[in-house]
C-alpha cells in the first residue's frame, strides 16, 4: 500500500525533472545546428574564393591572349632609293657640287612596341658621288649603315591609314675616295614619310642630315650634307618566326 502511495509522487517528481531538463536538451540540439551553419558558411566562402581566383586567372589569360593578338607580326621589307645629297657645311660647299646617292636596304618591321611607337631595324648600303666644284678630285663613297626606324603613325591620329611617318637614325661606316681612299664614321638622322599604293608596296620620301667625321683635308675633319631621297619598299609575303 505504501508503495502504491509513493508511485504517484515518484511519477510527479520524474515529470518535474524532465520539465527542468527540457531547455538543456533543446540547447544541446541547437549547438550542433549552429556549428553546422558556421561550417556551411565557411564552405561557401571558400568556394566563392576559389571561383573568384579562377575568374581572375581566366581574365588574365584572356587579357594576355588579346595583347598577343594585338602585337603586329614581324615582317621583312626590302627597298631602294635615289635622290640628291646637298653640301651643307661651308667647307663642303667650297669643294663639291650636289651629289647623287643610290641605296638599297632591308628592314625587319614591328620588332618591338612601346608607348605607341613601333621599332623597325635593318641595314642600308649603296653608293654616292659628288663632283668637285674646284680643281680637286670628285668625291665618292660606299656607306654601310645600321638603321633604326621609330614609327610614329600610331601617335598621329590625323594621318590617313595609307600614310606612315618614321623618325630614322642611321649610323655606320663610309668608305670614301677623293684622290685617296679612307674610312670615316657617319651619323644620319632624319624623317621618312611613306604612302601605301597597294598591298605590300609603298612609296616613301626621306630627308636626312648626314654628318661624316673624317680627317680628310678636303672635308676639314667633318662633312655635312642634306640627304634627300625618294624610294620604294616591298614587303615580302612571309612572316618571320621570332
Amino acid at each position: 500500500m505504501e508503495t502504491r502511495k509513493l508511485l504517484p509522487v515518484v511519477l510527479i517528481a520524474f515529470v518535474f525533472v524532465l520539465f527542468l531538463m527540457a531547455p538543456t536538451f533543446a540547447q544541446e540540439n541547437i549547438i550542433p545546428e549552429e556549428e553546422t551553419q558556421i561550417i556551411e558558411e565557411e564552405t561557401v566562402e571558400e568556394a566563392e574564393a576559389v571561383e573568384e581566383e579562377a575568374a581572375l586567372v581566366e581574365e588574365a589569360w584572356v587579357e594576355q591572349a588579346v595583347e598577343k593578338s594585338c602585337i603586329p607580326d614581324k615582317i621583312l621589307v626590302i627597298g631602294a632609293s635615289a635622290g640628291g645629297i646637298v653640301p651643307f657645311g661651308q667647307n663642303i660647299k667650297d669643294n663639291y657640287d650636289i651629289g647623287i646617292p643610290l641605296g638599297i636596304h632591308v628592314m625587319v618591321n614591328n620588332l618591338a612596341e612601346f608607348g605607341g611607337v613601333t621599332l623597325n631595324a635593318g641595314l642600308e648600303t649603296g653608293y654616292y658621288m659628288a663632283g668637285s666644284s674646284s680643281e680637286g678630285d670628285d668625291l665618292s663613297g660606299i656607306p654601310i649603315y645600321a638603321l633604326l626606324d621609330f614609327s610614329l603613325s600610331n601617335l598621329l591620329d590625323f594621318l590617313p591609314p595609307e600614310m606612315s611617318l618614321c623618325a630614322e637614325v642611321a649610323a655606320g661606316l663610309h668608305m670614301q675616295t677623293a684622290g685617296e681612299s679612307y674610312n670615316a664614321f657617319g651619323l644620319t638622322p632624319g624623317l621618312v614619310c611613306g604612302y601605301n599604293i597597294m598591298e605590300g608596296l609603298d612609296l616613301f620620301l626621306k630627308i636626312r642630315g648626314m654628318e661624316i667625321f673624317t680627317g680628310f683635308e678636303g672635308g676639314d675633319g667633318t662633312q655635312e650634307w642634306i640627304d634627300l631621297r625618294a624610294g620604294i619598299n616591298y614587303t615580302l609575303p612571309v612572316l618571320l618566326p621570332f
